[in-house]
């Protein structure tokens, strides 16, 4: 079970994350406001924060849109996607294989291939469990077990072990984004970069450093079955996780959070000198 402490502090970051996007929302909205150009404005945001198939901040520039992403700061999750295993073969989920090079893909499931075994020792312990009825199907991932079974594998010790965490450069983060259409990103305290290319030939640098993608196996939201044999019982959907966290070398020279450094970034986008 998740502790309490924990839950408090997965909300304060996801909290900061959306004041941090609030203030560079700020910053950019003024800037606008004293630019009086109608050929750049600042498109509605209407996902929250919260959804995975869209960025941040959207621009329209003279009609065509320009995503930014932005994070907190340089801890904050970046790229991620699923791994999946169907009882003999390793695959990503369809979004990944999209939006990951080849190359990342391979480094990905060998990671997960490297701790087969107890992932198979996790399932197998799971299958002790009541509703065996359920849990003797667990052979792949994802996988469905029920939410008491799930707290009581964690408790036992029967997770960590399946923990995984592997290192390689910023290329995992650069082609995430891209496959969403993004190209830019802006992290507090340390400014905007450009991703995997930089199409409007901004005057930042290029996101570099290390990443290190950690894997492990996430139980989503438990509901409860209405109907059929196992009506009742409280069931999740187990994934397999592969979530990226940059460890960032430099900073940028101009910043979304920052009114001037907007007017810079902007009059560049505009083709004003």
């Amino acid at each position: 079970m998740l502790k309490f402490k924990s839950f408090l502090e997965e909300g304060t970051v996801a909290v900061g994350g959306l004041q941090y996007e609030a203030k560079v929302r700020k910053a950019v909205k003024a800037t606008l406001k004293k630019m009086k150009n109608s050929d750049l404005t600042l498109k509605p945001d209407l996902a929250g924060g919260f959804a995975s198939n869209v960025v941040d901040m959207y621009m329209d520039l003279k009609g065509k849109e320009i995503a930014f992403e932005i994070k907190m700061d340089k801890n904050a999750q970046m790229g991620g996607s699923s791994v999946k295993f169907d009882g003999s073969n390793w695959t990503l989920a369809e979004k990944g294989k999209a939006n990951i090079d080849a190359d990342t893909q391979e480094l990905l499931i060998k990671a997960a291939q490297g701790k087969v075994r107890e992932y198979k020792a996790l399932m197998t312990h799971l299958k002790t469990y009541e509703p065996k009825k359920l849990h003797k199907e667990i052979k792949k991932i994802p996988f469905r077990c029920t939410k008491p079974a799930w707290e009581q594998a964690v408790a036992a010790g029967k997770l960590k072990p399946t923990n995984t965490t592997v290192k390689f450069n910023a290329k995992f983060i650069h082609d995430w984004y891209a496959g969403k259409g993004c190209y830019y990103m802006q992290i507090g305290k340390l400014g905007l970069f450009y991703l995997k290319s930089n199409p409007l030939k901004l005057p930042v640098p290029q996101l570099a450093g290390d990443i290190e993608i950690t894997m492990r196996l996430v139980r989503g939201g438990a509901s409860m079955l209405k109907t059929g044999e196992l009506k009742g019982e409280n069931v999740s959907t187990v994934n397999l996780r592969a979530q990226g966290k940059l460890k960032l070398k430099g900073k940028s020279t101009y910043s979304l959070d920052d009114e001037k450094d907007c007017e810079v970034i902007f009059n560049h986008m505009l083709g004003i000198k």
